[in-house]
């Protein structure tokens, strides 16, 4: 059963990672569509809340109304999915994550805030880069390709991704698609 999600979570990241390839070369379009970014959250929330709680962790759902934007959905979901999965594979037992949108001038804004041992700032650029994992995280099942595959669709929704301090402890990746 276990083994089973695994090789669906690496084929569709395999999927994206082919995806994201197509696009940059030119070779693809994105496929947008006029859609509530809110669904697409909650799906996601949907599919992590259980695995969350399976590692005695609490995720949260912190979005209201509707979020309208010309998206395309299966990678906005591989991207907010990625995120997800890394605060619940950092986040110590017990910890809180909290998934949580909001729209304002800039956009819309998805934060994904854990109670983790966060990112240090000298390291906040390098996390982007391909197969990068940070030498804490080598004990951890991973292949590096997550945050890079997170920037690079928000980059082609021309939005971006950011990292914050999360107070008192923790991380804040902070999704930014704009209007």
């Amino acid at each position: 059963h276990g083994a089973l999600n695994e090789a669906d979570r690496l084929l569709s990241m395999f999927d994206a990672v082919l995806r994201i390839a197509r696009i940059e070369s030119g070779a693809q379009q994105l496929r947008r569509q006029e859609i509530d970014v809110s669904r697409v959250l909650h799906d996601v929330f949907e599919l992590y809340e259980p695995v969350a709680e399976d590692r005695g962790l609490t995720l949260h759902f912190g979005v209201e109304g509707t979020l309208r934007a010309n998206v395309d959905p299966e990678l906005l979901f591989q991207a907010f999915g990625n995120v997800v999965e890394n605060a619940i594979k950092y986040t110590p037992l017990g910890g809180q994550i909290m998934l949580a949108a909001q729209h304002d001038a800039h956009g819309i804004h998805v934060l994904v805030k854990d109670t983790g041992p966060g990112v240090p700032e000298a390291d906040r650029e390098r996390v982007f880069g391909r197969f990068h994992r940070l030498e804490a995280s080598r004990s951890t099942p991973g292949n590096g390709l997550g945050l890079s595959l997170v920037a690079a669709i928000m980059a082609m929704h021309g939005g971006s991704t950011e990292l914050e301090e999360n107070q008192p402890t923790g991380l804040v990746v902070r999704l930014i698609l704009p209007d």
